[in-house]
């Protein structure tokens, strides 16, 4: 396991990828229930080198430490536990009577 751990510090330091991880192979999945007779049927997939998701979720741990300490408490899309449903400004006390 350590041969991973130095590829993955060699791509941190020097800010490359080894090509062969931007590669996908695309699969179509049959949806549950559809004709498998017709193209609509079918869902595309698209499957990624696993060494690839495991650098991105071992960069993804990283930032994600430091991000979200600087990020504003109002700040709701894209973050684990939040949602924008929630984000919307609440109407000025003024206003309330209109709505």
């Amino acid at each position: 396991m350590s041969w991973v751990l130095n590829l993955f510090n060699n791509c941190v330091q020097t800010c490359r990828i080894p090509n062969g991880w931007r590669k996908t192979k695309v699969v179509a999945l049959l949806k549950p229930g559809k004709d498998p007779k017709v193209p609509k049927s079918y869902r595309p997939i698209s499957l990624l080198c696993i060494l690839y998701k495991l650098y991105e979720r071992m960069i993804m741990a990283r930032m994600s430490l430091t991000v979200e300490e600087n990020l504003t408490p109002d700040q709701a899309g894209f973050r684990p536990g939040r949602s924008t449903r929630g984000a919307a400004p609440k109407p000025h006390p003024i206003y309330r009577r209109w709505i």
